[in-house]
């Protein structure tokens, strides 16, 4: 999983880096799910697992994804979507890209699925 945010856009307030401190959150079906947080990124990396979902899951529901800058004071969302699963995507094991999840801030996001 990684991001790639809008670097145009100052994030924080904290004048020594104004990067967003970067986590997705994830929800499918049963599935909720968070990622660490990656500070002052506009292109972070997680690769991390986040969870197992049946393949039908996959195939017949959007993931909903909120991408979201970490404050002390709270979490701005930079961007959220629904993400839908193509079957060659899944049993491929390729990157789902996505492009502008909710607007321009969030200008692609990817995942990636393993089969179990």
């Amino acid at each position: 999983l990684k991001a790639t945010i809008d670097s145009t856009k100052e994030w924080d307030s904290w004048p020594a880096n104004v990067a967003p401190d970067v986590y997705v959150e994830i929800e499918i079906d049963t599935l909720t799910a968070k990622t660490s947080k990656i500070d002052n990124e506009y292109a972070p990396v997680w690769n991390e697992y986040v969870g197992k979902v049946k393949a039908g899951v996959l195939l017949n529901l959007p993931i909903k994804v909120k991408v979201l800058d970490s404050d002390t004071i709270g979490s701005q969302t930079i961007g959220a979507c629904n993400i839908t699963v193509p079957l060659n995507v899944l049993v491929s094991g390729n990157n789902a890209v996505v492009s502008d999840c909710g607007g321009t801030d969030v200008q692609k996001i990817y995942f990636k699925f393993t089969l179990q």
